[in-house]
């Protein structure tokens, strides 16, 4: 039988990967809003526009609104207080009973992208299986380069056995995600703010207005691959 190949890792990348981690756990606050765009014929009208607020002290808030033809066509949050999390989707009306938080964002992935599972995962790695480093063994740095006028490493993050692909930029000066790829065309843009305060309000949990009549839409296929 023949041995399986190394897997490859860019020791210059894996430190910057590593560091990133390492910034992410400690920050006391982040908050953000962002936005996932697909360019292309079948999604060039398909987007999302989110936000993630977290504070140290276990509370947390990601909520999102999928635009399609022009208007809104579902609505996701995932929030948490503590251990327990709970997720509402507008589509469904109401939430589900309290659950795990890395249950509820990866059930959210599926409808809205990666971007609900990204950086959480960061933010609170005790709530998750696994890391980004393990989650991807893969890791190479494919260049260097200025985005917003910003110099960001490009990093790709690859798992061939369970066939997910991953580009992040890097933001060099913060080791903080600016932007990233989930396969190979689309981009998640982040605007992140961290270590500021975050009201309540702005964590507080409830459901998203429930939709009249509007199909499900998912995120286009691979954009959902999770860690």
């Amino acid at each position: 039988v023949p041995t399986p190949a190394p897997p490859v890792r860019d020791r210059k990348a894996v430190a910057i990967l590593q560091k990133l981690e390492r910034v992410y756990a400690a920050l006391k606050s982040y908050r953000d809003e962002g936005t996932f765009k697909t360019p292309g014929p079948e999604s060039n009208d398909w987007s999302v526009v989110f936000s993630t607020r977290f504070s140290r002290s276990n509370a947390f808030r990601f909520q999102a609104a999928i635009w399609e033809g022009g208007q809104v066509c579902e609505q996701d949050a995932v929030w948490s207080q503590g251990r327990k999390a709970w997720m509402s989707i507008s589509l469904d009306g109401g939430s589900r009973h309290p659950g795990q938080l890395e249950q509820e964002l990866r059930y959210v992935s599926h409808n809205v992208g990666i971007e609900a599972f990204l950086i959480p995962h960061l933010l609170a790695p005790t709530e998750f299986t696994r890391s980004l480093s393990k989650a991807y063994p893969e890791v190479r740095l494919k260049r260097v380069e200025r985005l917003g006028g910003k110099a960001c490493s490009v990093l790709e993050l690859g798992n061939p056995d369970e066939d997910m692909l991953l580009t992040i930029w890097v933001d060099n000066a913060s080791s903080l995600i600016l932007q990233a790829d989930p396969f190979g065309n689309a981009r998640i843009v982040y605007k992140p703010v961290v270590n500021a305060p975050i009201s309540s309000k702005d964590l507080a949990g409830h459901n998203v207005s429930r939709g009249k009549g509007i199909p499900h839409h998912q995120a286009p296929r691979g954009a959902s691959g999770d860690p």
